[in-house]
């Protein structure tokens, strides 16, 4: 990590923690599942989280976090500490993160995805948190809350980034692209396909990648997502980007 100028100041080390494993199987298509030993980040609830990270968060004009392993309650925590654009990552759907992973309540998910400035889900995930905020947090089915979505990805991230309140919202369908829709003096929608020519090989880190790329460099490309502070663009100083996943 120091090789590639990735602080380590506030990475814990002790024997009472243990760090998260996971095992990647690939298809031949390159597309990937993903089988997850959370470990110690499975733990970081929001009282952990507000021990040891929140200097990291005072310190970041940009924090990034995902619903995948981390406690709903720790990811809502580092969300409600940014003080500048946060993003969140919906790596697994609603259904998932309040069923098998165990992460929180379905009321939680929502709680979550209100908070941050910055939101990717995939399509089937925005079509579940459209679904949540529908019901008030009572369902993510579709189907349950007769909940229709838009045919085309610039308009599910319309919708969505209207249903959440987010100031920027990104949705990815793999090799169909993305659609982006982002708040401004108007509403702003556009779909971004991907590049032709390209023979995936292994899809693992393109959310991560993706989400840097346009997440990191939202402040930037859509003014709505600005916000001032130490080391921001423009400002000269270093720009501290903090991510807990």
């Amino acid at each position: 990590m120091g090789d590639l100028g990735v602080s380590t100041e506030f990475v814990q080390v002790g024997e009472e923690f243990a760090t998260s494993v996971s095992h990647i199987l690939l298809d031949p298509t390159g597309e990937r599942a993903i089988i997850m030993a959370p470990a110690s980040t499975g733990t970081i609830t929001e009282a952990v989280f507000r021990q040891y990270f929140t200097e990291a968060v005072a310190q970041a004009p940009m924090v990034t976090t995902e619903i995948s392993q981390v406690p709903l309650s720790g990811v809502h925590a580092m969300l409600d500490m940014a003080r500048g654009v946060s993003c969140l990552d919906v790596d697994v759907p609603p259904s998932v993160a309040s069923g098998d992973a165990g992460l929180g309540t379905l009321q939680e998910v929502l709680s979550v995805a209100r908070a941050a400035t910055v939101v990717k889900p995939t399509l089937e995930a925005a079509s579940e948190l459209l679904a949540l905020a529908a019901s008030h947090g009572e369902s993510c089915d579709p189907a349950y809350v007769g909940n229709r979505i838009e045919e085309d990805l610039a308009g599910v991230a319309s919708q969505l980034r209207e249903a959440l309140g987010a100031k920027l919202v990104a949705v990815t369908d793999g090799k169909k692209g993305c659609g982006l829709a982002a708040l401004g003096p108007e509403e702003l929608a556009a779909v971004v396909p991907v590049f032709p020519g390209v023979n995936q090989v292994d899809s693992t880190g393109a959310g991560d990648a993706f989400f840097r790329r346009n997440g990191g460099d939202a402040p930037r490309v859509w003014p709505a997502c600005d916000h001032a502070g130490p080391g921001a663009p423009g400002e000269g100083g270093e720009r501290y980007w903090c991510g807990v996943l």
